[in-house]
Parts: C-alpha cells; structure tokens; sequence
C-alpha cells in the first residue's frame, strides 16, 4: 500500500502481435490496481471475440518488477 509503480498492461493475438497496450505511473492504495479497458486495439479497432494473451508488468522505482501473462476471453 502507498507504494508508487509503473503497470504495463499489454494485450497480443497467438501470433505474438500487440494488439493494446497501456502503462502508467500509480500510487495504490491498497494491494491491488484495476484498469477499465474498451476491449479496442491501439487504433481503435473493436477486438473480435476469441482467445487473446495479456501479460501486466509491474515496477518500482528501486528497479524491481515482476510480470504474469495469461490468456483472456472475449465475449460481445
């Protein structure tokens, strides 16, 4: 808690492509952060349904970071 971070949320297709991506500085609050997306690529474009891959990457100031990437479905 009270810890400042960058997140890098990223969003790829299964041919490793970036579809979307997001990065900002956050101080939280408590132990977790959340992020409303539009489910659209970086150029606008609304993502199709299907199976996607996402990976969150998490820094401090001090240099430390630790990531996790999984998979996503999206339904209309």
């Amino acid at each position: 808690p009270e810890n400042e971070m960058q997140v890098t949320i990223e969003v790829f297709d299964f041919s490793g492509r970036i579809l979307w991506k997001h990065s900002e500085e956050v101080v939280t609050a408590e132990n977790s952060y959340s992020y409303t997306w539009n489910l659209c690529s970086s150029s606008g474009q609304p993502l199709a349904e299907g199976v996607y891959l996402y990976r969150v990457v998490v820094s401090s100031p001090e240099g430390q970071s630790a990531s996790k990437a999984q998979k996503m479905v999206i339904m209309h």
